[in-house]
């Protein structure tokens, strides 16, 4: 049993298949690049590390919206791979994992994990299973640490679509010299003009059952930095206040709902005592 299909790792599309049905297959390592990559879905404990090397955004989808870090050179100014060898200072666990990936579902993990067909082997590779039928060590090691990545995964997404409930998103803008001003309706950043000018009850109201949305916007804010990003928020609407637009603009806005200074700058990554000050 076999299905090609576009792999959500990395946007290619490739083919894959449950390794379960391989038992009698070997494997070999990915190596070097891997292919045209896109972007790299991630989860919440590398939220803040992926936000230092890599631009991030939200990708809506009919199954749910999925946080990812994006890889295309029309995002970013990093070299993801110079030489075949992986740059940035940190490398997302979906591409540690590979040639492994888990397909969505309530199964097991050994009924869920699936492998790219062109590592298989039929020898000389190392084994998927051990001689009592259970995972071989090294692919052990890979299902749990691909269990805990689709775990932080889910909680993102859940944390994404509170974000976007909110209408709190917009979209990511490509300023690379090649696709200057284009814009991609299927990656989402934050909207900080209307972050902004969020009323203190709502802001705790985003903030519940969990903070995790909040450090979602900040992150997004913060990688789209220009020291890594060539990517940027699509303009506001005329209408729409703008964060960017000065540092008076939110002063302009009635007194009765007060607002949120979220003029974030690289030393503020995630402060929420930054983001959500207390009443003196």
């Amino acid at each position: 049993m076999s299905s090609r299909k576009s792999d959500a790792t990395l946007g290619e599309v490739c083919e894959v298949v449950p390794i379960a049905s391989h038992a009698d297959r070997s494997w070999r390592p990915a190596s070097g690049g891997t292919g045209p990559d896109l972007f790299v879905p991630i989860g919440d404990s590398e939220l803040l590390l992926c936000s230092h090397f890599l631009p991030l955004a939200i990708l809506p989808r009919s199954e749910g919206a999925q946080v990812v870090a994006l890889l295309s050179s029309a995002y970013t100014n990093v070299a993801v791979y110079e030489d075949d060898a992986w740059q940035p200072g940190y490398k997302p666990i979906a591409l540690r994992c590979l040639p492994f990936g888990l397909t969505p579902g309530s199964g097991s993990i050994a009924s869920r994990l699936t492998i790219r067909t062109n590592h298989l082997v039929e020898k000389g590779g190392k084994p998927l299973f051990g001689s009592d039928g259970t995972l071989a060590p090294e692919v052990k090691a890979t299902a749990t640490l691909l269990a805990r990545w689709e775990a932080g995964a889910n909680r993102l997404a859940h944390a994404a679509d509170r974000l976007m409930s909110a209408d709190l998103l917009l979209p990511v803008r490509s300023t690379a010299r090649h696709r200057h001003g284009a814009m991609d309706d299927s990656l989402l950043t934050i909207d900080l003009g209307k972050l902004t000018g969020f009323s203190k009850f709502r802001a705790a109201a985003l903030a519940r059952p969990d903070a995790l949305a909040v450090e979602l916007a900040a992150a997004l804010k913060f990688s789209l930095r220009s020291e890594i990003a060539s990517a940027a928020p699509a303009p506001p609407h005329p209408d729409q206040p703008s964060a960017e637009a000065g540092e008076g603009r939110a002063d302009d806005l009635p007194h009765e709902r007060p607002v949120i200074p979220l003029h974030l700058d690289e030393d503020e990554l995630l402060d929420v005592g930054k983001l959500f000050p207390r009443e003196q």
